[in-house]
């Protein structure tokens, strides 16, 4: 059952609190250019806005964001900052040959992303 908005949202100052983006793709809706706008301008937002997840998990193609040549890389590398675990799914890694590539976050098994996503409320893009 999906949670309602405001009890994610943590009363003293409004961060976003046990929250995880779970993303699959590196754009939102299509894979043409505005989905590839929407999803860069979702991550321009929530580094400016004071919310933020505990983490985001990257499977498939999305593990790509976390490329030091990725034009997402410096939002994520903020988000990490703040203290955001950014979570690359190992097999997904391994499969496009980038493990060694991968500059910001760490790379996990897919029990390690279950536990994740078992752990807090997930919203996926």
């Amino acid at each position: 059952m999906r949670k309602d908005f405001t009890t994610i949202l943590d009363n003293n100052g409004g961060h976003l609190k046990e929250v995880t983006l779970f993303l699959q793709r590196n754009f939102i809706g299509q894979d043409d250019e505005l989905g590839r706008k929407l999803f860069l301008n979702y991550f321009r937002t929530l580094v400016e806005s004071i919310e933020r997840p505990q983490s985001v998990l990257f499977v498939h193609s999305a593990v790509f964001c976390l490329l030091e040549d990725s034009p997402l890389y410096d939002l994520f590398s903020l988000l990490a900052n703040d203290g955001v675990r950014l979570l690359a799914c190992k097999t997904c890694c391994d499969n496009y040959q980038i493990s060694e590539k991968v500059a910001i976050g760490q790379i996990v098994t897919m029990s390690e992303i279950q536990k994740e996503m078992f752990s807090r409320t997930v919203i996926s893009l």
